[in-house]
């Protein structure tokens, strides 16, 4: 079996047998789960990949007022 290198996202099935996923950051511990599941594993990748490729998107308030107008750094190794 093939050892997990952190940080990664992984892919579950619930109790319903529904797809979703978990982010695990560098350190092993779960930071971010999808807000739903999915019936088809593809759904579930393609939520992923929306999330990777997110990196970009500004960063606002929860009052809809931009905090940065620059794009986040690149998290390590990722360039």
């Amino acid at each position: 079996m093939t050892e997990v290198k952190y940080p990664c996202y992984w892919q579950k099935k619930d109790g319903r047998g529904q797809w979703y996923w978990i982010y695990y950051a560098k350190n092993a511990e779960p930071i971010a789960r999808s807000s739903e599941s999915y019936i088809h594993k593809s759904d579930c990748t393609h939520s992923v990949s929306l999330m990777k490729g997110s990196s970009g998107d500004p960063l606002s308030l929860s009052n809809g007022k931009r905090l940065m107008s620059q794009t986040l750094p690149s998290p390590e190794g990722t360039d």
